[in-house]
């Protein structure tokens, strides 16, 4: 392990300052931009940090760290150096003070004379007053070049020994502890027989600690300890085996361009989302070529994945277990569960992308999906159907089907414009009139514009529009208290009791050629088969007054909840009617009426009370 402190000698007070200036590129060089591109995509690579994507932009190149060691730095010095073309010397670094340059410049102590310029240099500048780094600090080129015996190769040589001083001189924190540091001091706790880091670390894999957590400990003892097995999921590896497998991955994908552009625009990896033409400024090239620089690595990644088998396991396990949509927590505890970094890690987000891929979701911050929109537009067709009423359980049923995994599916539905309770789910999007029959036909109860207007979770600044579309509607008609109920439930609120219609005899359920009371309602016996949940024939002739074509399932919206009705070649059939029966607080002996208009989407119910026992 090893720390590196100030230079040998008496620490001054502006030694310690020194140490706790932030030791990145941007203080070194300020205008990264500048460089030529050979030159920042090599400074990219050289000042990579494990998992996060390789620099792009000037913001992200200023803010990359410098290396700790003094050789590392000079290393970047000398790339800076190289990145710096004549007609960049000659305009832009020329023409603005060096201090804006190198920002270190007017930090840095000691003599101009000690950098091993030529004695003709050091001596002109000294006849100006220029003998320090800091007095250098507010120069231009430009001025420097009016003096006499400096010339352009000499301002040439006096930039690069600048670059060469200020990255030099400035070590880096003596605090600094990187996870392989820490991996070092677990090793010499076994050696030594101490157990104290470890201990600490191994109470972190208990199952009442986050994922992300668990992941990073495991990380760190698998590290310090690669002989002494640590859990993992199974048949998935360690999860530094599955880093290691994905950096070997990243390096098959070719050269920085092609690293850039994969993690760029297949991961969607870097400080700012931006469109593949900013990638094609940045890299000073056409869109075509982009186009084919992303086609190239997506190619190179698929053929080193089906050559990696470590990575296949863990990437069906990731797709099993998000499906087509799911949070980033979800994902970033999956990820946690293998042992890999968050999404944002370069390697964490390969594993994503084969299994997916996964790409956040537009106006949906907090999730991932695998299909752009198509799992929310899958799921607004499905609220929508049937009258965009559905019983909850089924709903839940559909949206499995549609890849939405079952751990997903509830968080998925919260995220949705619906209402969801143990019964039913309600899609509350559209116009007044088509939420509040959806409303009124799952509640089964009338309602005032305002009750309807909280219930659709909209403001209160609505109330006045919905009463005015609601009165001006058919289907609608206002009863006392200003509530409004479905014209269909007859304009009465009453939910069981004896009706006006004359029950008639309780001939089969379903059977046309009993006594129906009037066109448009149907009268089904409660019997203990009913009550049960069994399904039982429906009257052709209703299901034409529907309109349900042969085929086709229609779910029917009731304010008790709703009912299936199936028109298929056995003959026409209705799911079950036990919940609105138990809603309705119908028994058995007694008969529900069931009240349709031509076309409806909804059904009043009404109870016949059976003869007294």
């Amino acid at each position: 392990m090893k720390f590196e402190g100030p230079p040998a000698g008496d620490a001054s007070a502006d030694d310690a300052q020194l140490l706790a200036l932030p030791a990145t590129l941007g203080r070194l060089f300020e205008p990264c931009g500048l460089l030529a591109l050979p030159s920042r995509l090599r400074l990219a690579e050289v000042l990579a940090e494990p998992g996060r994507p390789l620099a792009l932009f000037d913001g992200e190149l200023r803010a990359l760290p410098l290396p700790a060691g003094a050789a590392g730095r000079a290393e970047v010095a000398a790339l800076v150096a190289d990145g710096l073309p004549s007609q960049v010397m000659a305009t832009s670094v020329a023409s603005q003070p060096l201090g804006e340059v190198l920002p270190l410049l007017a930090d840095l102590p000691g003599p101009i004379e000690t950098a091993g310029l030529a004695p003709s240099l050091v001596a002109a500048l000294a006849a100006n007053g220029v003998t320090s780094w800091q007095s250098l600090a507010g120069w231009r080129l430009t001025e420097m070049a009016r003096w006499a015996r400096i010339g352009t190769s000499a301002l040439t040589a006096l930039l690069h020994a600048s670059l060469h001083a200020a990255s030099t001189a400035i070590p880096a924190p003596a605090a600094l502890i990187e996870p392989a540091d820490l991996a070092v001091l677990l090793c010499h706790e076994r050696s030594t027989g101490r157990s104290t880091l470890r201990d600490s670390l191994g109470r972190y894999l208990g199952i009442a600690e986050p994922d992300e957590v668990q992941g990073a400990a495991r990380r760190l003892l698998t590290l310090a300890q690669p002989s002494v097995p640590v859990p993992v999921p199974s048949g998935s590896g360690s999860g530094l085996e599955l880093v290691a497998a994905a950096d070997g991955l990243l390096q098959q994908l070719g050269d920085a361009r092609d690293r850039i552009v994969f993690e760029r625009l297949c991961l969607g990896l870097g400080s700012d989302d931006v469109p593949p033409a900013e990638v094609a400024r940045a890299l000073e090239v056409g869109a075509a070529r982009v186009r084919k620089l992303r086609a190239r690595a997506e190619d190179r990644a698929r053929q080193a994945f089906l050559a990696a088998p470590p990575l296949s396991a863990p990437v069906a396990q990731l797709r099993d277990e998000l499906g087509v949509a799911a949070p980033r927590d979800a994902a970033a505890a999956a990820l946690a569960r293998l042992g890999l970094p968050p999404a944002g890690d370069v390697r964490s987000a390969l594993h994503l992308w084969f299994a997916g891929p996964y790409r956040p979701f537009a106006g949906l911050p907090g999730w991932l999906g695998v299909d752009g929109d198509g799992a929310r537009v899958t799921t607004r067709l499905l609220l929508g159907e049937d009258g965009g009423v559905h019983r909850t359980e089924l709903i839940r049923k559909e949206l499995v089907r549609a890849g939405i995994a079952p751990g997903q599916v509830d968080p998925w539905l919260a995220e949705q414009p619906v209402r969801v309770d143990d019964e039913l789910t309600v899609l509350v999007v559209g116009s007044p009139a088509a939420v509040a029959e959806r409303i009124l036909a799952a509640t089964g109860e009338a309602m005032t514009a305002a009750e309807l207007v909280a219930w659709a979770g909209q403001g209160s600044g609505h109330q006045a529009s919905w009463r005015q579309a609601l009165r001006r509607d058919h289907r609608f008609v206002a009863v006392a208290d200003d509530r409004f109920e479905l014209a269909e439930w007859g304009g009465t609120t009453a939910t069981s009791g004896t009706s006006n219609v004359p029950a008639g005899p309780a001939g089969p359920d379903g059977d046309e050629e009993m006594d129906q009371p009037a066109p448009g309602t149907w009268t089904v016996a409660v019997d203990e088969d009913l009550l049960s949940g069994g399904s039982g024939p429906v009257p052709r002739s209703l299901l034409a007054q529907l309109g349900v074509a042969a085929g086709a399932t229609r779910t029917i919206a009731t304010r008790y909840g709703p009912l299936a009705l199936c028109n298929v070649a056995e003959g026409p059939r209705r799911g079950s009617l036990r919940p609105i029966a138990l809603a309705a607080g119908a028994a058995a002996g007694d008969v529900l009426l069931l009240r349709f208009a031509p076309g409806a989407t909804s059904a009043g119910v009404e109870v016949v009370a059976g003869p007294a026992t």
